[in-house]
């Protein structure tokens, strides 16, 4: 299964080749990047949680924990 993954503020895309039933965290997981990194997930579209299972094709955009004051 082949899902392609945009790093916010990253401009190159990465294509990940992941087993079928991989979840999103495999995926954050396949990339070297540890959990904390990531605040938001985007699937498509629509925010995503780490437990969802991805689908051939899907696109997905990690964005870092949001913080400010």
């Amino acid at each position: 299964m082949r899902v392609t993954v945009t790093i916010y503020g990253i401009r190159e895309d990465r294509a990940l080749a992941l087993t079928p039933g991989a979840k999103v965290r495999d995926a954050i997981s396949a990339l070297g990047m540890d959990r904390g990194a990531v605040g938001i997930v985007v699937r498509d579209g629509k925010i995503a949680s780490e437990e969802d299972e991805l689908r051939d094709e899907d696109a997905l955009t990690l964005y870092p924990p949001l913080t400010g004051g």
